[in-house]
């Protein structure tokens, strides 16, 4: 028949393995029998794959400081478009010059003849006040 007394006592013997199983998976190791060149190994590689993960993560932060999106193109062109379209031509720019130095020569021509009407009423002046001197000698001082 079925034997009770022995399911139990391997009951037991379940419940005492799962405790000290839990108690050793509680407390993390490394067995003996693992080289340390592989635990340095690792080391090593995990370290260089978190630096490896920041420099990445830096070179693509610059990157999308540095890159235009497609609607700043779009901009950037319409507004240099616009700008090429009121640039004046070349002869355009001459003709302009060609006007100022006339402009300045006319200019050049009215001070010439400013200069030479303030030098006659210079003149008048002097005169006058020659006259008024010897007109009224004792008002001279």
């Amino acid at each position: 028949m079925f034997n009770f007394a022995r399911r139990k006592d391997d009951n037991e013997a379940l419940v005492r393995l799962m405790e000290a199983s839990e108690k050793y998976d509680a407390h993390w190791h490394v067995d003996k029998k693992v080289p340390l060149a592989i635990l340095l190994g690792f080391i090593i590689q995990t370290s260089g794959m978190i630096w490896f993960a920041g420099r990445l993560v830096m070179r693509v932060e610059l990157l999308e400081k540095y890159t235009v999106t497609a609607s700043e193109v779009r901009a950037l062109s319409a507004s240099v478009e616009l700008m090429a379209n009121d640039l004046v031509t070349r002869p355009e720019i001459y003709a302009e010059i060609a006007m100022i130095r006339k402009d300045l020569e006319q200019d050049k021509e009215r001070v010439e003849e400013n200069k030479a009407d303030i030098y006659i009423l210079r003149d008048r002046i002097l005169s006058l006040q020659q006259r008024l001197i010897e007109l009224h000698p004792k008002n001279n001082h």
